[in-house]
């Protein structure tokens, strides 16, 4: 079972297909890094020759997403970051604090 004190971190890369404006099939690199902790877990039932229908739900605590190694969105709730296409949204607020 998990051990729901304990942070976890999921990684998941993927190609994603694009059109770009000449008509040409393109593919860029995707990265989604998640960590967070556990809220919610059904183990789903055990039956031969069918799907488990386990899932898991987790309470975000970090996100990042990444298109072809860049920095789309970043959002770090324990440590006030919140950052798009590479710009601290937060800047400003953070001054003031």
């Amino acid at each position: 079972m998990m051990d729901m004190t304990k942070a976890v971190q999921l990684e998941i890369r993927g190609a994603q297909q694009t059109t770009n404006s000449a008509g040409d099939i393109e593919f860029r690199q995707i990265r989604v890094v998640v960590r967070g902790r556990s809220a919610k877990l059904s183990t789903g039932k055990v039956k031969a020759g069918n799907p488990m229908d386990t899932t898991v739900t987790l309470t975000v605590l970090y996100i990042l997403i990444e298109l072809d190694g860049s920095p789309v969105l970043e959002l770090d709730k324990l440590n006030e970051v919140f950052k798009i296409n590479g710009v601290d949204v937060l800047a400003a607020v953070k001054e003031m604090c």
